[in-house]
């Protein structure tokens, strides 16, 4: 639990100190709240954002 709340704190710290933040989504990623919150906070702190969306199957291929 301390691990997870170092990295938690660890990416605060990362997300405040960029001045672009990039976030991988994919289907998985985005359902869960690691991800929800990192996006809240960087929204929250004017940061720009930008999104790479990964899928599953791209033009017929697979991953």
């Amino acid at each position: 639990v301390s691990d997870l709340k170092e990295r938690v704190v660890a990416a605060k710290d990362a997300i405040l100190q960029c001045q672009l933040f990039v976030v991988v989504l994919s289907a998985e990623s985005i359902l869960t709240s690691l991800v929800s919150d990192q996006l809240a906070f960087a929204e929250d702190k004017g940061k720009r954002i930008v999104p790479i969306c990964l899928h599953s199957n791209v033009d017929g291929m697979g991953t």
